[in-house]
Parts: C-alpha cells; sequence; structure tokens
C-alpha cells in the first residue's frame, strides 16, 4: 500500500479488528466498574455491620485495615477502568465518523491505561522485593 500524502490509511480489516478490540474493551470496562460497585458496596456493608458479626480467630483478620486496603486498591482501580471505557467509546466514535483526531484521543486513552496498569505492576513488584528481606528478618526474629 503506497501513501503519497504521508499519512498512515487504516484498512478495512484493520478497521475491523479494532472495532471487535473497542467491544471487548467497552465490556471489560463496564464489568470492570460493576466489579468496583460491587466490592465497594460490600465493604461499606461490612463496615456498618462490623460490629453485629461475632469476632472469632478466623474473622480478626479482616478488621478496618484490610478493608480500607481494599478499597483503596479498587478506588485506585477504576483509573484504569475508566482510560480503558474512554478509549472503547473514543475508537468506536472516531471509525464511525472517520475523525483522525478522536482516534488519536482513543489511543492516548489506551496508552493512559496501559501506563497505568505498567507503574502499578513495579510498585507491586517493589513491595515483593521488600517484602521478602522483611518476612527473613520476622522469622528470623520469632526464631530466637
Amino acid at each position: 500500500m503506497e501513501n503519497i500524502n504521508n499519512e498512515m490509511r487504516i484498512t478495512d480489516e484493520a478497521r475491523g479488528y479494532l472495532l471487535s478490540t473497542s467491544k471487548w474493551t467497552k465490556f471489560l470496562a463496564i464489568t470492570m466498574f460493576v466489579c468496583i460497585g460491587i466490592v465497594i458496596f460490600s465493604v461499606l456493608l461490612l463496615t456498618i455491620l462490623g460490629n453485629a458479626i461475632p469476632s472469632t480467630p478466623q474473622t480478626a483478620m479482616f478488621g478496618p485495615a484490610y478493608w480500607l486496603f481494599i478499597s483503596i486498591f479498587y478506588l485506585i482501580y477504576l483509573f484504569p477502568t475508566y482510560y480503558m471505557y474512554q478509549f472503547a467509546v473514543k475508537i468506536q466514535r472516531a471509525l464511525a465518523s472517520d475523525d483522525t483526531m478522536t482516534m488519536t484521543e482513543a489511543f492516548k486513552f489506551q496508552k493512559m491505561s496501559a501506563k497505568f496498569v505498567g507503574i502499578m505492576l513495579i510498585i507491586l513488584f517493589g513491595l515483593c522485593l521488600l517484602a521478602i528481606p522483611a518476612a527473613i528478618a520476622v522469622g528470623v526474629a520469632a526464631a530466637m
């Protein structure tokens, strides 16, 4: 495919792939929004009803700090989910109207989603690497 104007052209096949990808991405994003909502609602419900649940050794580990951690994790995960949803909506709009600017914006949201998840993974791996010496230190201290 020779291009005289130095502009990229999207073939019908690529257009089909993008449309299919956008539908699945939209489905995933909506599913994640629903899951995040259910988890946050559950955390709020358990916080409100927490005093009514009898404390046993098995339930003692599920204290307020645990629920706060879970809530923060899911609230943070709202960002890449929102970015995924915006990618899906904008790519569908761009393909329907042949709008290059909207397609560029869609790819910006796709990049933001991937970058956010990548940074979170780097942070998670870093925390795991820090946890290894901490676990060893706790094990050594407990053995003494």
